[in-house]
């Protein structure tokens, strides 16, 4: 096995508060950096790159930690996510990417309307875009 020039270093740190991942930052001037929430829960990452530091994803959580939202820039996508009420998925939807909310509160009434009686909403939801 030869090193050379192309040799790829990594560095982690971590946060203070929580233990977990704030930054990994490669070799050649790529970084990554993971903002949590107050249960330690990603709610953004960002990528650095050449100096210029971009958000990649952002994630949206219910009361309970359960995923709702993720808007991925890379993809030009935002996925909404619904559990039933033991909190299993039971919904992926792919829409053109938006930092808008529409829906959060419905969104969690829907899904404590699940968690009572067990039906199927999914009908009822209407997913706004633009």
């Amino acid at each position: 096995m030869t090193i050379g020039d192309d040799l790829t270093a990594v560095q982690y740190e971590y946060n203070n508060y929580n233990g977990k991942i704030k930054k990994i930052t490669y070799s050649g001037g790529y970084s990554e950096r993971y903002v949590y929430d107050h249960i330690d829960s990603i709610t953004e990452i960002w990528y650095t790159v050449n100096g210029t530091e971009t958000k990649a994803y952002e994630y949206k959580y219910t009361k309970k930690g359960q995923l709702t939202r993720e808007n991925n820039q890379g993809r030009a996508e935002t996925y909404f996510y619904m559990y039933d009420g033991c909190g299993n998925l039971i919904l992926k939807s792919t829409h053109d990417y938006s930092t808008k909310i529409y829906f959060s509160k419905l969104h969690e009434k829907c899904i404590d309307y699940l968690g009572h009686n067990g039906c199927n909403i999914w009908s009822k939801l209407w997913f706004r875009t633009n």
